[in-house]
């Protein structure tokens, strides 16, 4: 039996997409990539800065009256592509987002029946041209663009320009010029920079954003060998499988499991080094909060530091506390890890300020807890650290 795809073996056969083998839809998959030539010629080139993408002309989104997906197919085979196409392409308005993810749901059971184009009924039931299937992933693309980097971008920006009007602070005016200034350095396509907007504004940070931080701390502690040799810092990782281990209950899965053996080790540390870990803790969906942690084998407690003044949450104790049973006899007390207040109609700050709590407990001389009139200024300078980090990266 021959591997090869064969068009007609599949394509218009009433076969169903769900039940095709994988071979056939690699195929289907080649006739949904747009090509690099178009891609180069159509879309923002990779390495520009995030100012020169939000300078960057981008086609707007039309609303259509046309639920059906199947009226934007044609079973036409497409018109050669050309100059004024590809003009055509950079400047008509897409679909809406909504339209576009019904077409992305829609488009391989409609190569599966035949179709082989697709128009901008959208615009224009009379639309002439038949453009490839692969205007649907360029579709697409522009809408990730503008909703997920263009528009987070431009609020950024517009709130920058508001901070460089704040007259109370020099400091938030001059930091708030720099960032916008740094707009013009940071590539656009890098993934790390693609969220650094939310640093900027009173934006929830995710976990991706709190990892980052912890590993700038991480690696300026490292960097200094009496600070190595006291404190060690982890991801959020390090809480997530502890809880994980203690609701099995079952020390002799805890002990043998692969799964388990690197918080074995980092156990087998606070009981033979007196080490300190350092890390952040997410409280839930339902609890959606960031908070410090410090695990001190030296002193024997749990740092805890919660912004809203909120004790620790009794399973996240009860699971440190079964973690550390299996390698100690020695029962932690939970206490205060020193943090900044954080605004009951503040929903946005905790990142920072639980990052900033572990950076205070680092270097106490240095880095003070941030008061509730410098959160802002906080935030541009995070966004300022990552910025670094990121532009030391590409250097290299």
């Amino acid at each position: 039996m021959s591997l090869n795809f064969v068009k007609a073996d599949w394509i218009a056969t009433g076969k169903k997409w769900a039940n095709l083998p994988p071979r056939v839809k690699r195929a289907a998959k080649n006739e949904f990539r747009v090509p690099t030539s178009m891609r180069e010629a159509i879309l923002p080139a990779p390495g520009i800065s995030i100012q020169e993408i939000l300078n960057c002309s981008l086609p707007r989104t039309c609303a259509t009256v046309k639920s059906d997906p199947v009226a934007f197919f044609s079973r036409r085979a497409p018109d050669q592509t050309s100059e004024s196409q590809v003009v055509r392409l950079r400047r008509l308005p897409t679909p809406t987002a909504s339209v576009v993810a019904k077409l992305v749901e829609y488009r391989s059971q409609a190569w599966l029946d035949g179709y082989q184009s697709v128009r901008y009924v959208h615009l224009c039931d009379a639309v002439a041209t038949y453009f490839p299937l692969w205007l649907i992933s360029l579709w697409e693309t522009f809408i990730d663009l503008q909703a997920n980097i263009r528009q987070p971008w431009l609020r950024a920006r517009d709130w920058l320009c508001a901070e460089t009007k704040a007259y109370k602070s020099t400091e938030r005016q001059e930091l708030a010029e720099e960032c916008k200034a740094f707009l013009g350095a940071l590539p656009w396509d890098s993934h790390t920079v693609r969220d650094l907007w939310r640093y900027l504004g009173s934006h929830w940070t995710t976990g991706t954003q709190q990892n980052d931080l912890l590993d700038i701390l991480g690696n300026r502690i490292t960097s200094q060998a009496d600070l190595a040799e006291k404190y060690s810092v982890h991801s959020l990782a390090l809480t997530a499988k502890i809880i994980e281990a203690a609701a099995m209950h079952d020390p002799d899965i805890y002990q043998s499991s692969q799964t388990f053996r690197w918080i074995r080790q980092l156990g087998d540390e606070i009981a033979t080094r007196s080490k300190a870990y350092l890390t952040l803790h997410h409280l839930g969906k339902k609890n959606p909060h960031w908070v410090s942690l410090v695990i001190d084998g030296e002193a024997g407690v749990l740092r805890y530091g919660d912004s809203y003044g909120n004790e620790m949450p009794a399973d996240l104790m009860q699971a440190c506390h079964w973690w550390l049973s299996q390698h100690t006899l020695d029962r932690f007390a939970v206490v205060d890890l020193p943090i900044a207040p954080q605004a009951t109609n503040d929903t946005s700050s905790c990142g920072i300020l639980a990052d900033n709590s572990l950076e205070h407990h680092s270097f106490p001389d240095t880095i003070p807890l941030i008061p509730s009139s410098r959160i802002e200024a906080a935030r541009m300078r995070k966004f300022l650290l990552m910025g670094e980090a990121v532009l030391e990266q590409v250097r290299w």
